[in-house]
């Protein structure tokens, strides 16, 4: 890897799926993480501002909330993957770093694991 001439080819795409598929793909994922229900089962209860109160209410507003608050950040997160995904795909050094930087974390790594720690 570190006396090759060759580099990271980042012009090769993954086959394009489309948005209807992608959609179905991450419910699915969701319906199937568990992780989820146990954190509105185990930490939703104790942010319930009125415990006299309608809880099913209170639970559909703190799961609208938590939904909004999902939707900003993971839309964010995936416009901007995009943008840096479009910038490593037409910039002609982006498969150089990115073949140094592999070497650099496989060092590191390689480093990590030889010491004493």
């Amino acid at each position: 890897m570190f006396k090759s001439d060759s580099t990271i080819n980042l012009a090769e795409a993954a086959p394009k799926k489309t948005y209807l598929a992608l959609f179905k793909q991450g419910v699915l994922m969701n319906i199937l993480n568990p992780k989820v229900t146990i954190f509105f089962l185990a930490f939703f209860p104790g942010f319930l501002w009125d415990p006299e109160g309608n809880t099913v209410f209170q639970f559909y507003v703190l799961g609208l909330l938590f939904m909004v608050e999902s939707f900003l950040i993971f839309g964010s997160i995936a416009i901007v993957a995009g943008k840096i995904s479009h910038i490593l795909r037409t910039s002609e050094k982006a498969g150089v770093v990115l073949k140094w930087l592999q070497i650099i974390v496989f060092i590191g790594i390689a480093i990590f694991v030889l010491s004493d720690y």
